[in-house]
């Protein structure tokens, strides 16, 4: 994942932005900022940490997030296919090995004592033509199993890699802007504007994001862009200051002014709690 982090890296020192200034429109803790421009994204600990980092780092540095979230989905699908294809030809290998060295056991001579008596060899002794085939036989039929169990494996990869050709996601890319549009890579992505000072709690898949006692938000600050595989729930202070889309579909006004408020976000909808 370096060349993320080296292309995010070179785009905030062209545009002069320092970390400082991410931390202050983010309020991501400085460690992981550091993390992200440096291109070590496993020292984010969560894989919904490290996306929605990514995410609010790409946008505060005026890149596209989503289009940067998608570059790292591909990414890492291209390492996983690598490392088991990878691990597929060592097990090929192994097993054609494996033939070879029972061969030349089989054609080892046997060192037996001197005696007087002269030793008669016997056909069971040696192995024949039989016995060979049944081994080769037992080699292909290894080797085959190893096969269909990978492309187990392997067949969601590539179909995620070709969702282009089965669903709508479309994607248009330009040499000179960049614009990427394409359907929500997660089930459930939020986009967040605050238009007065809230406070919020945000609990993806069951993990706080801003710790148990949430973040206050204002104007002044960034769009933030939360996402989650099964569930979000939201608590918040004066949701009347907030603008919230599920998945591209505004939600309109959510409450009142000054009160607290505390919806639930699934791929299916929203609702109250």
């Amino acid at each position: 994942m370096k060349e993320i982090g080296d292309y995010l890296h070179r785009v905030r020192e062209e545009k002069n932005i320092s970390l400082k200034e991410i931390q202050e429109a983010t309020k991501i803790s400085m460690r992981y900022l550091e993390a992200i421009d440096r291109g070590d994204l496993d020292g984010i600990p969560g894989e919904v940490y490290r996306k929605g980092f990514l995410v609010n780092f790409a946008n505060a540095i005026g890149l596209d997030g989503q289009e940067i979230l998608q570059k790292y989905y591909q990414m890492k699908n291209a390492a996983v296919v690598e490392e088991q294809q990878q691990q597929l030809l060592q097990q090929q290998k192994q097993l054609q090995q494996q033939p070879q060295r029972q061969q030349r056991q089989q054609h080892q001579p046997i060192q037996t004592p001197v005696v007087t008596r002269e030793k008669k060899v016997t056909p069971s002794d040696v192995p024949d033509d039989e016995q060979l085939k049944g081994l080769y036989l037992g080699i292909v039929v290894a080797l085959i199993g190893i096969l269909i169990v990978a492309s187990f494996f392997l067949f969601p990869y590539y179909r995620n890699n070709h969702l282009d050709d089965t669903d709508n996601t479309k994607i248009e890319t330009s040499t000179d802007t960049n614009k990427v549009q394409t359907n929500p890579i997660a089930p459930i992505t939020v986009n967040v504007i605050f238009k007065e000072k809230v406070w919020v709690q945000v609990k993806s898949d069951g993990d706080y994001l801003y710790g148990a006692d949430g973040m206050s938000f204002d104007a002044s600050q960034s769009q933030q862009v939360w996402t989650a595989q099964r569930e979000m729930i939201i608590k918040m202070g004066n949701p009347a200051g907030i603008m919230i889309s599920l998945n591209g579909k505004d939600l309109g006004q959510l409450g009142e002014r000054g009160k607290i408020k505390t919806i639930r976000l699934t791929p299916k909808g929203v609702e109250a709690l």
